[in-house]
């Protein structure tokens, strides 16, 4: 048997969320690739991101325009109400020279820019000009929260292969990246006030292998720009035997990294009979407590 090659081709009608109003229009597409001047009431960098990633240039003055519009309400939308979480509603208009886009916040721009990545995607795998089909669009989320998880303290995710993965969920609207960074395994986030934490003698996995607090601070910047709020875990009390070995105090038993089944074998279940002192830190010592707050007010200045 032959695998064959075979072509797909993606229009309007595989967007994906599936837009909740759309109507195609008539008249010429709006051809990509060339100069477009760019008038946006918020100021969106991701726009900008967007359209030079379609093949275009930004250019003041150019006969082709992208022009956002801030509105107070798009008839007909509805936005739930989640604290933190903006209001992501758009209207987006394509015709063959002008894109106008209409949203109440700069997540609905961001939104936007985003549908017009998928529905640029492919129109020139034919040897053809890449265009946007003429049409308008309105849309908003049917759940405001719409995530994806890694916990990088069990393994580890190179920071630029992070970033590229948030391009890839974003431009199918996700939204929330839940960051797991420390684990019994391994404590995958710097922290300055105790250094050891990320030493790779205290990590069973991907030893030496963690993220600087400029990586989260430009991490989390990235994100936002594509819309992608980033939200850390930090584990307390439990999953904390990455901690425990550098600061064995923070234990209740005095128990040593160089006791067989530190990191959650045998000890444990045989002779402590399930009871996991190895992985909890001891939330009766004053000590305990300096180390979890010193830890959360450094978590707190980068997100």
């Amino acid at each position: 048997a032959a695998l064959l090659p075979l072509t797909a081709s993606a229009g309007p009608y595989d967007l994906l969320p599936k837009p909740h109003s759309m109507e195609i229009t008539a008249g010429q597409s709006f051809a990509l690739g060339r100069a477009v001047s760019v008038t946006d009431a918020f100021g969106t960098p991701f726009l900008r991101t967007a359209l030079e990633e379609m093949g275009c240039t930004i250019t003041e003055g150019a006969a082709a325009t992208v022009e956002v519009k801030r509105v107070a309400v798009i008839a007909g939308a509805y936005n739930h109400s989640v604290a933190y979480m903006p209001n992501e509603t758009y209207t987006l208009t394509v015709t063959s020279d002008k894109i106008t886009i209409e949203a109440v916040t700069q997540t609905g721009v961001i939104r936007a820019a985003q549908t017009l990545l998928q529905l640029a995607s492919g129109t020139n795998d034919n040897g053809g000009t890449a265009s946007l089909q003429a049409l308008t669009i309105t849309d908003w989320p049917a759940f405001k929260v719409r995530g994806f998880m890694h916990d990088v303290g069990r393994s580890f995710i190179p920071f630029e292969e992070l970033k590229h993965e948030i391009d890839m969920l974003s431009r199918f609207k996700v939204n929330v990246f839940h960051w797991h960074l420390t684990e019994k395994l391994a404590w995958r986030f710097m922290v300055k006030a105790y250094p050891q934490l990320t030493a790779a003698d205290n990590m069973t996995r991907y030893a030496g292998s963690y993220y600087t607090q400029q990586q989260c601070k430009n991490l989390e910047a990235y994100a936002a720009e594509r819309g992608v709020t980033v939200i850390p875990e930090i584990d307390f009390p439990a999953h904390c035997a990455a901690a425990i070995a550098p600061y064995s105090y923070l234990a209740c038993r005095d128990i040593k990294s160089d006791v067989f089944g530190f990191f959650g074998g045998l000890i444990p279940t045989v002779k402590y009979k399930n009871v996991d002192w190895n992985r909890t830190l001891c939330m009766g010592k004053d000590e305990t407590f300096d180390f979890v707050y010193g830890v959360l007010d450094e978590v707190c200045e980068l997100f």
